[in-house]
C-alpha cells in the first residue's frame, strides 16, 4: 500500500492526503491491515459523496464485449466487512464517520434501515434534514 500508515495498538491509521494538501486520518482496525493492503503500490483516496467522504480505490476489469476495461470502485468498508450477506444489504458507518472502519463501527443494513439513519446533506442550503427547495413554475404555456 503507497498510503503512510500508524498502528497504535487495536487501531491503524491510514493517511490520505487529497490534492489540494489536506490529510485525513482513516481508521481500521489493525487485524485488518493486510486485508486492505493494495497490490502494485496502488493508493486509498477519498471520493466525496452526499453524506461525507468514502475510502475507495478503482479495479479494472475486463469484459468480453468491450475494447476498454471497466473501472470498478472497491470501497474500504466492503474489504473490512466482506461480502453481503445478500445483494439487497448496504454498509452503515454507526457513528456517521466515513472515514472510522473499524468493524466496531460497521453493520450490514437494508436500504430502508440504512436512509433512516442519515443526517443532513452537505449541500443542503437549509440545514434541515429532510427539507428540499421546491421551485413553483407558473404561467407555463404547454
Amino acid at each position: 500500500m503507497k498510503n503512510r500508515y500508524e498502528i497504535r495498538g487495536e487501531t491503524t491509521v491510514i493517511f490520505i492526503e487529497r490534492r489540494n494538501g489536506e490529510v485525513y486520518e482513516v481508521l481500521i482496525d489493525t487485524e485488518d491491515l493486510e486485508k486492505v493492503q493494495l497490490p502494485n503500490n496502488r493508493k486509498w483516496y477519498l471520493s466525496k459523496k452526499r453524506s461525507g467522504f468514502y475510502v475507495c480505490n478503482k479495479e479494472r476489469v475486463w469484459l468480453p464485449d468491450r475494447e476498454k476495461p471497466w473501472e470498478k470502485v472497491i470501497y474500504l468498508h466492503r474489504i473490512v466487512l466482506g461480502e453481503p450477506p445478500n445483494e439487497q444489504l448496504h454498509v452503515d458507518h454507526i457513528n456517521h464517520n466515513t472515514l472510522d472502519n473499524r468493524k466496531r463501527n460497521l453493520r450490514w443494513v437494508d436500504h430502508s434501515g440504512n436512509s433512516q439513519n442519515t443526517f443532513v446533506r452537505i449541500d443542503n442550503k437549509t440545514m434541515a434534514n429532510g427539507k428540499h427547495k421546491v421551485v413553483l413554475m407558473e404561467n407555463i404555456i404547454t
